[in-house]
């Protein structure tokens, strides 16, 4: 048996590490992995513009495009700016850098932990559940990965969904609301939040009054919003783009396998973004949410928690078929969900549900053999090492389980030992050779040698053009 003050104690030493890790690589340049370096440098060149273009010029619509002596260009008005804003603000505090840019989005990402430990709390009424779900929150491979990336749907924005999803948990539905229709200012999938709301008030009985007010409210902001970034009144043609063709995203065939394609890209993504340890838990969870009052209720407060994130999902399908990151919005139900299953086998009490030893074995090996390996690899002996310890932990917890040999040590030796790997998972993860800013210097040095312009081979990427401003590149020939 784990003592409760033992059990504190390695959950808070998780989390605190949890939190630090999000720290790891701060300063590092902009590179290409993933979207955790696109998002940045975009947000950064943005930020740049904001300051450097007249408002009257630029209606605060972002934009990347400003230099010197010339008119303004590249308007992306498909996101409201309030975090260019923010990031203008806090940049003018503490300089544009890196390191600031990602340090603003951190500290939503620090707040987000405290929010699920509160939300948990409401919801398990169980102080020791609660640290559990703050220290799953702190520890997942994708807060843990986006928890500084800086792009208009980030740890910003999830986290006045959340505080919206709290409030409401309390009975504060006119701040609920209100809260909601600042979600959707901050990016659109926050307006979503609503869906949520108006699910917890029918569910519950309360009163509608808050959620039409609020909802026409917000309704009526981002109309007016979405008009002034596009300058036009055209709201139709907007939401054909952002729903149904999307510019930037690439057209995938649409038939009859197309579910079946975007539920195993997405469960992919969510499987690296949880680790195939808590994905399988978290499957072996939903499964024990049984229809009884105590856990009909507890999947009503779930619905409220991330419904409008699974909502997201399915409305905006073709974003989520290319972006993993945009599953933050899900994730807090998902450590909810994760603390209410491990709390009682972790404190020695009777676990949650009983499942069929065919369903528990080929949920493993589906698990095993469908994890998103090397993805996001750098380093091939330590993805290779981090890889071989979550198979190991997926089949042990399997046999275990299959052998009713589980017990409060044994879950949470796993439990620790998957948070371990997620921490070495983000150290390999970003430690990227940084390819663009040592051209960058090497082309710099080469430039002030011998003036003339300097070839690569490199794409023209976004984070060469960045730090190569200032000097002449050009394509290498094609022989």
């Amino acid at each position: 048996m784990v003592k409760i003050q033992k059990l504190h104690l390695l959950l808070g030493v998780c989390l605190i590490a949890g939190l630090g890790f999000r720290f790891y690589d701060l300063h590092a340049p902009w590179k290409r992995k993933d979207h955790y370096n696109y998002g940045g440098l975009h947000t950064t060149m943005f930020v740049e513009c904001y300051k450097k273009t007249p408002l009257s010029v630029s209606k605060a619509i972002p934009h990347m495009d400003c230099a010197d002596n010339a008119a303004p260009g590249g308007f992306y008005p498909n996101h409201p700016p309030t975090l260019i804003i923010a990031e203008a603000w806090w940049t003018d505090l503490w300089g544009l850098s890196e390191a600031s840019i990602r340090t603003f989005v951190a500290m939503f990402s620090l707040l987000n932990v405290l929010l699920v430990y509160l939300l948990a709390r409401a919801v398990l009424k169980n102080e020791t559940s609660a640290l559990l779900a703050a220290t799953v929150q702190a520890v997942l491979p994708a807060t843990l990965y986006f928890g500084t990336h800086a792009d208009f749907i980030c740890e910003f924005a999830v986290f006045f969904s959340l505080l919206a999803t709290l409030l409401m948990k309390q009975g504060r539905a006119h701040l609920a609301g209100f809260v909601t229709v600042l979600a959707g200012l901050v990016s659109w999938p926050g307006f979503l939040g609503f869906a949520g709301l108006a699910f917890y008030t029918w569910r519950k009985k309360r009163s509608w009054w808050p959620i039409l007010i609020w909802g026409a409210f917000g309704f009526t902001s981002g109309l007016i919003l979405m008009m002034w970034l596009q300058q036009k009144l055209d709201l139709i043609e907007f939401l054909k783009f952002k729903l149904v063709r999307p510019g930037y995203v690439g057209q995938h065939t649409f038939d009859y396998l197309y579910p079946l394609r975007w539920t195993y890209q997405a469960w992919q993504y969510l499987s690296m973004l949880i680790s195939p340890l808590f994905a399988l838990w978290a499957v072996l969870a939903l499964t024990a949410v049984r229809v009884s009052p105590d856990r009909r209720a507890f999947g009503d407060d779930l619905i409220l928690i991330s419904g409008s994130g699974i909502l997201y999902a399915i409305a905006g399908h073709e974003y989520f078929y290319i972006h993993a990151f945009l599953w933050l919005y899900a994730l807090p139900g998902v450590a909810i969900l994760l603390a209410w299953w491990l709390t009682p086998a972790l404190t020695a009490q009777q676990e949650q549900g009983t499942h069929s030893k065919w369903g528990v074995s080929l949920l493993t090996l589906f698990v095993v053999a469908t994890y998103s390996y090397g993805r996001l690899k750098t380093n091939l002996y330590l993805d290779s090492i981090n890889d071989a310890i979550m198979a190991f932990s997926v089949i042990g917890f399997a046999i275990l389980w299959l052998q009713k040999k589980t017990n409060p040590r044994s879950w949470l030796v796993l439990f620790v030992l998957t948070a371990m790997v997620n921490f070495s998972q983000l150290v390999n993860w970003r430690n990227e050779p940084e390819t663009d800013m040592q051209f960058c210097n090497s082309a710099r040095e080469e430039f002030a040698r011998t003036h003339s312009a300097v070839t690569t081979n490199l794409t023209d990427d976004l984070a060469m053009r960045f730090y190569c401003r200032g000097i002449p590149v050009q394509p290498q020939p094609e022989q």
